[in-house]
């Protein structure tokens, strides 16, 4: 069993119209993490992970050329979430990995055109290397 903190950001552009432009979208999440681990690490190997902890997400008007200038930022909200997952790895080379991520950050405000509830479940998948 291996014990670790996640740290993850992503961001997506959205079709949702803001003043000049559309509105991004951007998350993060911080949680602490399980990790169990079938084979050797130098070889190939199976991970279930499992964690829990700090999620965030807001919605922001950026015009970006050739720097970013944040125009408005409509919707900033933090939750508490969780993930399941499973990776695979060969030596220290090559691993993929694959999270299902829970959080619900209740309803939108404050963006005109979008209503209704944030809420997961959010699917990512991470192909690279490990150090």
């Amino acid at each position: 069993m291996l014990l670790g903190i996640d740290f993850g950001m992503f961001t997506t552009d959205s079709d949702i119209p803001g003043v000049i432009e559309d509105l991004t979208q951007r998350g993060l999440y911080l949680p602490p993490s399980l990790r169990y681990r079938f084979g050797d690490r130098r070889k190939a190997y199976f991970d279930l992970t499992a964690g829990a902890g700090l999620y965030g997400v807001d919605f922001a008007e950026l015009i970006c050329n050739p720097g970013c200038l944040e125009l408005d930022d409509p919707f900033e909200e933090y939750t508490f979430g969780g993930y399941l997952g499973a990776s695979a790895g060969m030596g220290r080379w090559f691993v993929a990995d694959f999270r299902t991520h829970f959080a619900d950050f209740g309803p939108v405000t404050g963006i005109p055109s979008l209503s209704g509830e944030l809420s997961g479940p959010v699917y990512t998948l991470s192909l690279g290397a490990t150090f």
